[in-house]
């Protein structure tokens, strides 16, 4: 199946461009299945961020306060590693000390177990399979990545680049 990076609309894949406004196809990602998910009765996962060496960031929602949030879940095999989960914990413990309005806010974490309605590990279906797994919560910010501001824009000058690293020293 391919989708339109544009529209969204779905595809055979036989396609390669979409007939409503001519952009490219690409292969679509299959379901996550921690779309929808509640982490320990307090957060609702509702969509993927980004994926990552150590987990997979999502975009989800404080229940109570109904507040958007960043949630960070270690990805399954490495929360079976205690050691990769303490290299976890003490990087959101450091990153929570560091207080600054260029660094993003760690709100929470913890541990916890879910079931994973539907997933599969390669070409094997699996159905509600309990996961062990860690997280972390950040605030949401919203707007463009470094990387996406290079791609959209182009090269910084010389003016630009030194701001930008005097706000990554000034947060650190």
């Amino acid at each position: 199946m391919k989708q339109c990076i544009e529209c969204k609309r779905a595809y055979e894949d036989s396609n390669s461009f979409c007939v409503f406004d001519g952009q490219r196809l690409v292969l679509a990602e299959p379901e996550d299945p921690c779309i929808g998910l509640v982490i320990d009765n307090k957060y609702r996962i509702e969509s993927k961020i980004a994926r990552g060496g150590t987990g997979m960031v999502y975009k989800a929602a404080h229940i109570q306060l109904n507040t958007p949030v960043a949630i960070k879940i270690i990805h399954p095999h490495l929360a079976s590693d205690p050691k990769a989960v303490e290299r976890f914990r003490r990087e959101a413990l450091m990153t929570m000390k560091i207080r600054h309005t260029n660094a993003i806010a760690i709100m929470d974490f913890g541990t916890t177990k879910f079931i994973l309605p539907n997933s599969n590990i390669g070409d094997i279906k699996l159905n509600n399979v309990e996961v062990n797994s860690v997280y972390v919560v950040m605030e949401l910010l919203q707007g463009m990545t470094l990387e996406e501001k290079l791609v959209s824009h182009g090269a910084f000058s010389l003016q630009e680049t030194n701001k930008i690293i005097q706000q990554i020293c000034e947060a650190l």
